[in-house]
């Protein structure tokens, strides 16, 4: 955990930079032209725009961090043999723990990614 924080966090604030970075120039003038204030202009005009740009990056970093997960637990690799064999021995089968967990990332995993193509169809048609 200690460092997949400042990793995953470095690419989603750079996600988050480079979202309000893509609305154009013209955005911000136009709200102090209607006199809006810096803050009015970031939370009404900006930030709205700023999401359809950053969502689907933002979510394919989510998931990325989900497989990054299982990955950092490869460090711990005894660890989990240990505790998967314990499963196993109760279970009495493998193939059935095995699948348990396949399962479990495509439960977490399959929905964010439908999520996510609903999102962008939308912004797209917005």
């Amino acid at each position: 955990m200690l460092a997949l924080t400042p990793y995953q966090g470095a690419y989603i604030a750079e996600v988050f930079r480079a979202g309000i970075e893509a609305v154009p120039r013209g955005q911000w003038e136009a709200s102090r032209v209607l006199g809006l204030s810096r803050v009015q202009t970031f939370g009404g005009v900006i930030l709205p725009q700023t999401r359809a740009i950053v969502l689907p990056p933002l979510v394919g970093q989510y998931l990325s961090l989900i497989k990054d997960t299982s990955i950092a637990v490869v460090i711990g690799y005894v660890e989990l043999v240990r505790q998967g064999q314990a499963v196993i021995d109760r279970v009495g089968d493998p193939t059935s723990s095995y699948l348990a967990v396949a399962v479990l990332y495509f439960v977490i995993c399959y929905p964010l990614s439908v999520l996510v193509r609903r999102m962008e169809r939308k912004a797209v048609t917005a």
